[in-house]
C-alpha cells in the first residue's frame, strides 16, 4: 500500500537559498495573487493551494517542489505541500517562514 506523507519536511530560508542554485528545484507561492505580484521569490510560480491540479505541476514526481505561502502564521503551504504528496510527489518541502522570512532576511525578490 502506498504510503503518503502527512507532514512534509521543513527548510529555512537560507537553505532554500542555497537549493536556488539548482536549477531543478520548483519554487512554488501560495499566496494570494496580488500579494505574489507585489514580491515573491525569483522564479517562483503563483499556484491557489485550494485550486492547482497534479497538470499545474511538472510532470516528473521526482522534481524538488518547495512551497511558501506568507508567513509561519499560516498553513497555506502546508495544505498545498500534503496536496502535492498526494498526487504522488516524493521530494516535497515547505518553507514555513514565508516570504515575511524572506523579506526580513533581505533575500532577492521578483515582482510583477
Amino acid at each position: 500500500m502506498l504510503q503518503v506523507k502527512t507532514t512534509c519536511p521543513e527548510l529555512t530560508v537560507d537553505e532554500v537559498a542555497e537549493l536556488m542554485e539548482d536549477s531543478r528545484i520548483i519554487l512554488i507561492d501560495v499566496n494570494p495573487r496580488r500579494r505574489w505580484a507585489s514580491g515573491h521569490l525569483p522564479g517562483a510560480i503563483n499556484l491557489d493551494p485550494n485550486e492547482f491540479t497534479a497538470d499545474d505541476l511538472p510532470p516528473s514526481k521526482l522534481t524538488t517542489l518547495i512551497f511558501y505561502c506568507n508567513d509561519t502564521n499560516s498553513h497555506a503551504s502546508r495544505y498545498a505541500a500534503q496536496k502535492a504528496a498526494r498526487f504522488g510527489y516524493t521530494d516535497v518541502f515547505t518553507m514555513p517562514a514565508g516570504i515575511r522570512g524572506w523579506l526580513a532576511a533581505r533575500k532577492p525578490v521578483a515582482a510583477g
